[in-house]
């Protein structure tokens, strides 16, 4: 690490066999340029624990000499979590869908998704016949709007007791979604709660941090939950 951390900006770990899927490079290039004005120290381009994580290598030197003060049996990927946390970044910013994988295994995948009931609100005005429930259901069709202003908003409110622990907005405009910026104009985001919080997410929201003069599609949210430890 402490090498690598003249060659260049970013820094990929990888362990031994990992398959690379194709054009991986042009993946998580979109991130990195959506990330780039804003505080982050680990992004996850993989499921795997190790694998894929992707840092600034100025904070190369830091992290090696953070990781000699462990033994060397100390599991790595609860180090990483750790530095993390140190250096401010409370939760995982995952990207999927994966691009590393172990050779000759599948990566996690979380099914068809649940959609729990909710209830889908904006303060942003379609000149078409569509209303902003559309942007929830898993078809063709989503919600458009012209010119939408910085300060515009669509707000996903659960109605349903299950927690999510995945959403995928699919949108064309610059948003943030719990402080999330997209790439690409999409976003995947893993929600997690510890086992005693008594918080749960009820609402999800998309932000338009700056106005732009064309149209924008909204389509696709996507959410699975996980049910309670009583419904399983």
């Amino acid at each position: 690490m402490n090498f690598a951390s003249n060659l260049s900006d970013y820094f990929t770990l990888l362990e031994d066999h990992i398959h690379c899927t194709p054009k991986f490079a042009a993946a998580i290039s979109p991130a990195l340029s959506a990330w780039k004005e804003l505080p982050w120290v680990i992004l996850e381009f993989s499921h795997l624990s190790i694998s894929g994580k992707v840092f600034c290598t100025s904070d190369l030197s830091h992290l090696t000499a953070f990781l000699f003060l462990f033994h060397k049996d100390t599991r790595t990927h609860l180090l990483l979590s750790e530095f993390c946390l140190l250096l401010a970044q409370n939760v995982p910013i995952h990207f999927s869908p994966s691009v590393f994988n172990h050779t000759g295994d599948y990566s996690m995948v979380f099914g068809e998704p649940d959609n729990p009931v909710a209830t889908v609100l904006t303060d942003m005005v379609s000149r078409l016949a569509v209303i902003p429930q559309y942007t929830y259901t898993l078809n063709k069709k989503g919600y458009s709007t012209l010119d939408p202003l910085k300060g515009n908003y669509l707000k996903l409110l659960d109605r349903d007791s299950g927690q999510a622990i995945k959403s995928h907005p699919d949108s064309g405009v610059p948003t943030a979604a719990g402080a999330r910026p997209l790439a690409g104009g999409n976003l995947d985001q893993i929600v997690f709660f510890e086992e005693e919080s008594v918080e749960e997410l009820s609402c999800i929201r998309l932000l338009v941090l700056a106005s732009q003069e064309s149209w924008l599609l909204i389509k696709q949210i996507k959410v699975w939950t996980e049910p309670d430890e009583e419904e399983r």
